[in-house]
């Protein structure tokens, strides 16, 4: 992947970011409605939600750049669930939620369960591509090309 087109993803990635949070600070304060704790809390956590999806789709950006297809399939998958997934919950808290306790304990649940999932798939990755690598370092050497014992 040649340089320019590093970029340009990057380039896509932060444009698109800007443009949804200047959206969505548009959604929230351009109508002059009274705003309760959690209004503004979820506000904050959707804000928060923003930064990570876009965060982990330049990780995916970088993934791809280094050819690292597990990682970036992985996590092309995870940070969009995760994106959909937390909008809904913030949308549904600042309709019915009433206890403040109870919108953070979800939104430290949601993203402890990302952090796992996300960290999971990269150390799985790595396991995959250092073993890929192995594979195919025998298989230049020949080395799996001999016989085995009780083989043919």
């Amino acid at each position: 992947m040649d340089i320019k087109k590093k970029n340009l993803d990057l380039k896509a990635i932060v444009i698109i970011w800007a443009v949804l949070t200047g959206v969505t600070f548009s959604i929230y304060f351009i109508p002059d409605i009274e705003r309760s704790d959690i209004d503004n809390l979820a506000f904050a956590f959707i804000i928060i939600t923003e930064f990570i999806f876009f965060g982990g789709l330049a990780l995916v950006a970088r993934s791809r750049q280094k050819e690292d297809i597990f990682s970036a399939a992985g996590l092309v998958v995870l940070f969009p669930i995760y994106f959909v997934m937390n909008l809904i919950i913030n949308i549904a808290n600042m309709a019915i939620m009433e206890n403040i306790h109870i919108v953070i304990l979800v939104q430290i649940i949601i993203h402890a369960a990302l952090i796992i999932i996300a960290v999971a798939i990269l150390f799985f990755a790595v396991k995959i591509e250092r073993s890929n690598k192995e594979t195919k370092e025998k298989l230049k050497s020949g080395e799996l090309n001999k016989a085995k014992r009780g083989g043919f």
